[in-house]
């Protein structure tokens, strides 16, 4: 069973030097998805699951998860990505799925496209590189439970606090290459929306919710 692993907080607050370049603060992103993509998943829930994960609620909250949402025993801030998304590997290899869509809150996903271009490689999205190497960007990428596993048990280094370059690391020491592709878009600017097919495009990196919507009307014009 395939699964959309959605990494979400319970505040969202982006350290100042991080904040622009589609990193906003008080924005309902969740919100967005649920009133757009979200409602097309539950047209193929018999096909791929989907589940909204954050890290560890305010002590002083009380609010349980609902039914599509996990709350895990890690970090629940920006640096606190790696281990967020190592829990959450963590999580899906112990539940059964053999291949976790891990997509961040502010991604639109053509499901259609997301499941009739599937294959059941180790890991799989748009290449990016920096000083540890080749890695998926972390807006979207496939990765199976194989590859997982070697995440959600890897020790991390503090040195690396981004998520994405973490998990092409780890995966780079184990023998496991990054497949490009590069429809599962890291921009939403003119340059980028204009140089790939509308028509072909998986997953597009939004800057702001009302992007969302945008997507969702076009998609189903």
């Amino acid at each position: 069973m395939k699964i959309i692993a959605c990494i979400s907080c319970h505040a969202l607050r982006y350290p100042k030097h991080d904040q622009g370049g589609g990193h906003h603060n008080g924005e309902s992103r969740i919100q967005a998805v649920k009133d757009t993509w979200y409602k097309n998943w539950q047209k193929v829930s018999d096909q791929i699951d989907l589940k909204f994960f954050y890290g560890q609620w305010p002590e002083e909250s009380t609010r349980l998860p609902e039914d599509n949402e996990v709350f895990l025993d890690c970090r629940d801030d920006y640096y606190g990505l790696p281990e967020k998304v190592k829990a959450v590997f963590k999580w899906c290899t112990e539940n059964g799925y053999d291949h976790i869509c891990k997509v961040d809150d502010d991604v639109f996903v053509h499901l259609d496209r997301l499941l009739a271009n599937f294959e059941p490689v180790d890991y799989r999205g748009y290449e990016c590189e920096g000083p540890t190497g080749k890695y998926a960007s972390g807006t979207a990428y496939w990765i199976s439970s194989r590859a997982a596993k070697l995440v959600a048990e890897a020790e991390l280094d503090p040195k690396w606090w981004a998520e994405d370059a973490t998990v092409g690391l780890i995966l780079a020491r184990n023998n496991i290459s990054l497949v490009n592709d590069e429809r599962y878009l890291c921009c939403s600017c003119e340059v980028c929306l204009k140089k790939y097919s509308q028509d072909s495009i998986i997953s597009i990196h939004t800057t702001r919710p009302e992007q969302m919507y945008s997507f969702m009307e076009t998609s189903n014009a």
